[in-house]
């Protein structure tokens, strides 16, 4: 044991998803069904921006997010340094992609983060998983804590 590993605080090595009304989320996503996010590429017709329902967003499957209670830590590849304790997994697919610019000042980890009860956020592999530490937060609630991060302008802006 090293001189500060006592006042670390431990790390269980074993969670379970919080579940809907015994989590700390700050809204869930069943709150933003009616939300429209912005398309970061264009505009609709008559110069109105293109937008997404969350609702569609959600029962298309576009949102998918997965606990991962059993792998909480990740390795890096380069290092075989074990980063975490992560609890979610959020798969980002094509469809997510249309939300923001590549040139962005911000990334979808950025804005995550710093949503209410998001701990740390981590791409995994080739940037299509999203690595997530929210240890309280329930699967509804991550879902909107994802939602308000895709709502972010700054997504939408070139650097």
């Amino acid at each position: 044991m090293g001189l500060l590993d006592r006042y670390r605080p431990t790390v269980a090595d074993e969670w379970k998803p919080a579940t809907f009304g015994a989590c700390v989320c700050i809204d869930h996503v069943d709150t933003l069904l009616d939300a429209r996010i912005p398309v970061a590429d264009g505009a609709g017709p008559e110069d109105i921006p293109a937008t997404v329902l969350v609702a569609d967003l959600v029962t298309s499957g576009a949102l998918t997010i997965l606990p991962s209670p059993n792998e909480l830590y990740v390795v890096a590849p380069s290092t075989q340094e074990r980063r975490g304790p992560f609890h979610w997994r959020v798969v980002t697919d094509a469809a997510l992609e249309q939300f923001s610019r590549a040139d962005a000042p911000v990334q979808l980890d950025d804005v995550l983060f710093l949503q209410p009860g998001v701990e740390s956020v981590l791409w995994v592999g080739d940037r299509t998983v999203l690595a997530v530490a929210a240890p309280r937060l329930c699967i509804r609630g991550l879902q909107g804590a994802v939602v308000r991060a895709l709502l972010n302008p700054r997504l939408r802006t070139s650097a």
